[in-house]
């Protein structure tokens, strides 16, 4: 295979480090540090839960398997042993058990699959399935894995890590299962959304479900409204918080008793989709969590607040603010968004790749900036700047401008090159390094300056 090829190839892998801040080593005081490190579109991104916020897992929509991340998202490694080479997985959530991390459960728009190495190897355990959202429930007092299968489908449970699964009741067309979530409690109740903007509660692990909030088309948008996440908090007993997207009055919703009345949330706004809630017990006040994100699903809408893509509550959705999420990347769609509470990090999946927020309290905490892991010598150049990188054998260096397109590659066996710049247009660039054997991809950002 011709270098030319394998950076056509990996150019939809471009992990990019984009500082996007003059003096974002410094100014933290309300603001987010955002890294982009994955620059293709993700639907889904989970963390290993006791890996401190290292290890991570992503996937695409014409992928075969999934990539894996140990160092925090910052770099990516493909792994797809066992799948069908010929096609996609097309994997929407990832789930790795807390129980016995080794154990990864990944479900596609028709299969279920499972990895037993970390995301190593894959195999199909439930076929046919299928979701488009987040239907992967997990209840940690009996190791329960619960799974609704999208749209009408019936709900299953494994309780053998994943390795086999049983129905747990039959299918109900009232009830569509587009995002699923479980109490941690002794009541065991699961909430179930749908796209009709249905959510449902079963107290008999989804042999039997009850529609709690019914249907409901509000008369300022054309949108039925759809629930594409509901979220139990894990200390606040019987609070689970839900999203209605396209409602334009209440985009929002919590409840306080499993799910038997709700209340209505201040929004940021009616294209609310993804949710995540900070799972700390100390941001339980009151008997409510307080520390809540959302993303916005545009479709292709501008955004109309600058670094709203993404906003945050502190009071427990009360008040909302801009997390400054960078405008200038293109972001349209927050499909997904997972926070690791020990190490305070906040991943985004995005129609643009995966980005990476470092929270006030842990940039606080870590004045130095964010590095590359290329080495960029002068940055901004103008004619000629070195860069160096940790060893990894020969490798491909690829260059690609802002829309993509490869401006140079070359194969090294030195861990450092000079790279030339006289004949390159003033602008951004992206740089990635590629190991053959491994996989490994390394990410940097230059800047062609004017002399």
């Amino acid at each position: 295979m011709t270098t030319k090829t394998l950076c056509r190839k990996w150019r939809m892998l471009l992990l990019i480090l984009s500082v996007l801040s003059a003096n974002s080593a410094t100014s933290f005081a309300q603001n987010y540090h955002w890294i982009r490190t994955f620059n293709y579109l993700t639907p889904c991104v989970a963390f290993n839960p006791l890996s401190k916020g290292k290890v991570v897992f992503t996937a695409t929509p014409d992928t075969i398997g999934v990539f894996r991340s140990d160092d925090g998202a910052m770099t990516w490694q493909w792994y797809g042993v066992g799948l069908n080479p010929f096609a996609s997985a097309d994997i929407n959530q990832i789930f790795c058990l807390p129980s016995d991390t080794n154990v990864v459960i990944g479900v596609g728009k028709s299969q279920v699959f499972r990895s037993t190495d970390g995301g190593h190897s894959w195999a199909v355990v439930l076929d046919p399935g299928g979701i488009e959202g987040e239907d992967v429930a997990y209840y940690a007092p009996t190791n329960a894995i619960y799974y609704g299968e999208n749209f009408k489908g019936p709900t299953w449970r494994s309780l053998d890590s994943g390795k086999s699964w049983q129905v747990t009741g039959q299918i109900d067309t009232n009830v569509g299962l587009c995002t699923l979530a479980i109490s941690q409690d002794n009541e065991h109740v699961l909430l179930a959304g749908s796209a009709d903007g249905v959510i449902a509660k079963s107290t008999n692990e989804g042999g039997h479900w009850d529609i709690v909030y019914p249907a409901e088309r509000d008369t300022n948008t054309v949108h039925q409204p759809e629930i594409p996440k509901i979220i139990y908090s894990d200390w606040a007993n019987g609070v689970a918080v839900a999203t209605r997207w396209h409602s334009v009055k209440h985009s929002m919703v919590e409840t306080t008793n499993h799910g038997t009345s709700w209340q209505f949330l201040s929004s940021p706004e009616y294209h609310v989709w993804s949710l995540e809630i900070d799972q700390k017990a100390a941001l339980v006040v009151a008997g409510r969590p307080t520390h809540l994100w959302t993303g916005l699903f545009l479709q292709m809408l501008p955004d109309t607040t600058a670094g709203g893509m993404i906003e945050e509550s502190t009071d427990g959705g009360v008040s909302w603010h801009a997390t400054e999420f960078p405008k200038s990347a293109g972001v349209h769609d927050v499909y997904m968004l997972k926070a690791d509470t020990s190490s305070d990090a906040l991943v985004a999946a995005t129609d643009h790749g995966i980005f990476v927020g470092r929270m006030p309290s842990e940039v606080r905490r870590n004045r130095e900036p964010v590095r590359d892991a290329i080495q960029i010598s002068q940055n901004p150049a103008t004619s000629v700047t070195h860069l160096s990188w940790p060893g990894l054998g020969e490798s491909v260096v690829c260059v690609n401008d802002e829309v993509g397109r490869v401006i140079f590659q070359s194969t090294v066996s030195a861990n450092s090159l000079d790279l030339h710049l006289a004949s390159f247009p003033v602008g951004p660039y992206f740089i990635y390094i590629k190991n053959n054997r491994s996989n490994v991809l390394l990410p940097g950002r230059l800047y062609k300056a004017a002399e």
